[in-house]
């Protein structure tokens, strides 16, 4: 898989804004993931494509919340 690079100036908060909040999911001050591509959880990390993201303290009730509901 080719894997291109995009180099913005924009913060991670105002593309969170733009996405639509039921396809996409806020886990931590550096990372937002698709839904559809959450393999599994826990309740400290998200599988996307074979790799643990962990959840940040600040996010984790909101993430395992909306989770919860897909």
């Amino acid at each position: 898989m080719r894997r291109n690079t995009i180099v913005t100036r924009e913060t991670i908060s105002n593309f969170e804004a733009i996405l639509p909040s039921d396809c996409f999911i806020r886990l931590h001050r550096s990372y937002i993931v698709s839904v559809s591509k959450i393999s599994s959880y826990t309740n400290e990390y998200i599988e996307v494509t074979k790799k643990a993201i962990s959840i940040s303290r600040s996010y984790k009730e909101s993430v395992l919340q909306k989770l919860a509901q897909v």
